[in-house]
């Protein structure tokens, strides 16, 4: 008697009930993996667009100061009164030196300060 051999062909498997109860539970799990995964997708979007948002707007204010060669910033200034002549007030900037303005000067510039001490 000649041995028996055995070959595997790849014919249709139908699944018992058990088997498809499990593979029930295992679909449901990937669903609510997936909804997770997406849910923490559409946020890390939602980060990430807000980062981007703010780095355009820093790269724009940076391109203009570039563009520009200045910007706006609080300089102390000096206030010289009666200059260049009496009623008058000029405002020189300290850390340059240069002339700001000159404006007449109001009440409050008339009145002296008196040394209290």
């Amino acid at each position: 008697m000649q041995p028996q051999k055995t070959i595997k062909e790849y014919l249709k498997y139908i699944f018992s009930d058990v088997e498809i109860n499990a593979c029930a539970k295992d679909l449901a799990i990937a669903n609510r993996r997936r909804a997770a995964i997406e849910q923490q997708k559409k946020e890390i979007d939602a980060t990430l667009k807000g980062e981007i948002e703010a780095q355009n707007s820093n790269v724009a204010r940076l391109s203009d100061l570039i563009n520009n060669g200045y910007d706006y910033r609080d300089i102390e200034c000096r206030i010289a009164l009666d200059c260049p002549s009496k009623g008058l007030k000029t405002i020189f900037r300290l850390d340059t030196g240069e002339w700001v303005k000159e404006l007449k000067m109001d009440d409050n510039d008339k009145q002296e300060s008196l040394p209290l001490e």
